[in-house]
């Protein structure tokens, strides 16, 4: 079973990748980076949700809580033992994002994405003088949740190692 699950996580490894890689095109507009955040969030779920299952199926003996309990002391461990502190935060987050939209209720995005753009700033847009706007792109996405703003690439790029160390976790400690 261990295999399996560890086969399972790669995967859902790969997908965060794959999301994470797009989001890092400095060409992808809003939409795309949108897009490739949700499935972020969602690979990031998955990969949780394999260890969790992992957990259950290693103490198949214990009552639902006492499994629940258990994930939740391995969890705790991993993050205390295997990550630095920018990467517990983003998991954290990360995890905080998928979970509130998909298991407290059914609403439309519970976050906010900003793209900023540059600016001379005072609110105008820069031309070249014949009218012509000079086009700098976005200087950074963020996500807006709780009133507070997070930049989706080192969110996603801390999000996506804690994901890696939860599986050399799973392969080592467990």
């Amino acid at each position: 079973m261990k295999e399996i699950i560890i086969k399972s996580i790669e995967d859902k490894l790969g997908w965060s990748e794959r999301s994470f890689i797009k989001m890092s095109d400095k060409k992808a507009d809003y939409l795309e980076i949108q897009d490739c955040f949700w499935s972020f969030l969602s690979s990031t779920q998955q990969v949780r949700f394999y260890f969790s299952k992992y957990i259950h199926h290693m103490n198949s003996d214990l009552s639902n809580k006492k499994k629940s309990e258990l994930v939740k002391k391995n969890l705790d461990n991993w993050k205390k033992n295997s990550l630095i502190k920018e990467e517990v935060l983003s998991w954290n987050l990360l995890n905080e994002l998928r979970n509130e939209d998909t298991h407290d209720e059914s609403v439309i995005t519970n976050y906010e994405i900003k793209d900023f753009k540059l600016s001379d700033g005072n609110g105008n847009l820069i031309s070249d003088g014949r009218g012509v706007i000079l086009s700098f792109g976005v200087s950074g996405y963020y996500v807006r949740y709780k009133n507070k703003d997070y930049e989706i690439i080192d969110l996603s790029k801390n999000g996506l190692e804690s994901s890696k160390k939860l599986l050399e976790y799973l392969e080592n400690k467990l």
